[in-house]
């Protein structure tokens, strides 16, 4: 049984990921079908912590 706590995070992931697809299609520059923009956002939004720290040294605007 999923306890209420790994639900809510399970959501948390699927928000996520439903953001970062909307982020790549609305860069118009990527042609990827969606189904793999799917699993590539989630793929993403699961593996945030590894993300996060590859990006850590971008600045903004930079």
């Amino acid at each position: 049984m999923v306890t209420k706590s790994e639900a809510d995070a399970h959501d948390k992931v699927l928000d996520a990921a439903y953001e970062i697809a909307e982020l790549i299609q609305r860069c118009g520059a990527v042609g990827i079908d969606e189904p793999d923009l799917d699993a590539l956002a989630l793929y993403l939004a699961q593996n945030a912590f590894l993300v996060r720290a590859i990006l850590q040294a971008v600045r903004p605007g930079r």
